[in-house]
């Protein structure tokens, strides 16, 4: 646990609390760390869950799988990352799968004590409040990529995302994590219209990329930096 103490601690479930408060909670939640290879699914469509995650190693997809066997890209999950917020909470089934992309290390732990039943430790109470703004700003997130995705072009769908790599990485090159289907996945365009859109972006001058890596230059207009999550 304590080779994981920085990746705990920065999560906004955590905001606030000191690392004796985070190991009292945790404990008291049954936390747990549980390993998994690349390839395998550790949560399915239509099961119910009980606990949150946060990834602490490794690459997690969550994707959706139609009636048609046709996969979209939902989310993809990196180290530091939280999921299950709402399922744990809801009880309600799951509506994605969860697949490992690569070797991972997940922490995960029960909050519903916490949440079903009157609470009076500060501690806990803090945490709910945590908690109550990381749904939020998921809910947000969400919102405005269901949004973004009926309303804009496949090129503004590409700069959103880069902008919001660049935001992530902090400097002009970057590596995104997704290769190009699951980038087309992800932004819901098609794979061979979005290749052609981003040597067009390339050739005009706004960044150079080959596979996953990109440089912006000086001309790539960046939106600006949401809230983060």
């Amino acid at each position: 646990m304590e080779k994981y103490t920085q990746i705990i601690k920065n999560h906004p479930l955590f905001h606030g609390f000191t690392p004796e408060e985070i190991e009292k909670l945790l404990k008291s939640c049954h936390v747990q760390i549980r390993s998994f290879q690349k390839k395998s699914v550790f949560w399915d469509s239509n099961q119910r869950v009980d606990e949150i995650g946060i990834v602490l190693e490794g690459n997690v997809h969550i994707e959706r799988i139609d009636e048609n066997g046709i996969t979209s890209l939902i989310d993809v999950l990196l180290p530091g990352d939280s999921f299950g917020e709402m399922f744990s909470i809801s009880r309600a089934p799951l509506n994605t799968t969860f697949r490992i992309i690569k070797d991972a290390r997940i922490l995960y732990f029960n909050c519903r004590r916490i949440v079903e039943a009157p609470i009076s430790d500060p501690v806990e109470i803090r945490f709910l409040q945590n908690l109550s703004k990381v749904l939020s700003l998921k809910s947000y997130s969400f919102s405005k990529r269901l949004a973004d995705t009926v309303h804009r072009t496949t090129r503004q769908r590409l700069q959103d995302y880069l902008s919001a790599q660049y935001h992530i990485k902090g400097k002009q090159k970057f590596t995104i994590p997704l290769d190009r289907q699951d980038l087309a996945d992800y932004l819901f365009v098609d794979r061979s219209a979005m290749s052609k859109e981003l040597s067009k972006m390339q050739d005009e001058g706004y960044f150079i990329y080959h596979k996953r890596d990109f440089e912006f230059l000086s001309k790539m207009p960046i939106t600006e930096k949401e809230e983060e999550k």
